[in-house]
């Protein structure tokens, strides 16, 4: 039995559907305008509080929008920018050992760095 061969896809207009809007994150917007029977989804930046946010999503149903959805905030950085060009740089292991030596309370920090020394020079450190 022959297969018969794939149909090309066909463009097709959609009939009654519904402009969407996407308003900001960037430029954050102080008003909402054109949106009449669109779908708007508001994307507001981190920086915006719930009371802007909310403002233009009655703002939007105000000027006529069929449907209104605010969209979650973007996550904050885990170690924002600053931080981390200002991060301090690695020591290494025996460096560490030998400054934990120095804060530490021993009454005796000569001995007590021998101690580390010899442990560290058994271990390749």
């Amino acid at each position: 039995m022959a297969r018969k061969k794939p149909e090309p896809v066909r463009a097709v207009a959609i009939e009654k559907a519904r402009r969407l809007v996407t308003v900001g994150p960037d430029p954050w917007p102080t008003a909402v305008s054109g949106v009449v029977a669109a779908i708007v989804r508001i994307q507001p930046p981190l920086s915006a509080s719930d009371d802007e946010v909310l403002r233009l999503c009655e703002e939007a149903r105000a000027n006529g929008a069929a449907r209104v959805f605010a969209l979650p905030r973007p996550k904050p950085e885990i170690v924002p920018q600053k931080v981390q060009e200002a991060a301090p740089r690695a020591i290494g292991a025996r460096a560490a050992v030998l400054e934990l030596v120095e804060e530490s309370a021993s009454k005796d920090k000569p001995a007590l760095r021998e101690l580390c020394e010899r442990i560290m020079a058994r271990n390749g450190l």
